[in-house]
């Protein structure tokens, strides 16, 4: 994907050989000239853009430390159940370090 610098316009950027993109609107047509890269005359190349998919790995971690004591961490927001009680955890939580969980026995 690849847009002017005032990501007014956004292409399709296929790389053709090094320093060479094909680059196409998402309507098909071509990028047009230089007008289309502002006063600036910028082209900005981002990972990925509409249309392309993106997977991004998360991952949670519950570990029992003792009896009825367990340790969570994470990336991500997350929801424990155990037994008939219930944490949510948000993902700002489990960045700041690992969160404990006590259930009295």
């Amino acid at each position: 994907m690849a847009s002017n610098e005032a990501m007014t316009e956004f292409w399709r950027a296929d790389h053709i050989e090094a320093g060479t993109f094909k680059l196409t609107r998402a309507a098909g047509a071509p990028a047009t000239g230089l007008a289309d890269f502002g006063a600036e005359g910028v082209l900005r190349l981002w990972e990925y853009g509409v249309g392309d998919t993106v997977r991004q790995s998360t991952f949670v971690n519950l570990r029992r430390m003792a009896p009825g004591e367990y340790e969570l961490s994470g990336d991500v927001a997350v929801e424990v159940t155990l037994g008939k009680l219930t944490w949510k955890v948000t993902a700002e939580d489990l960045a700041k370090g690992a969160v404990r969980i006590r259930v009295a026995p």
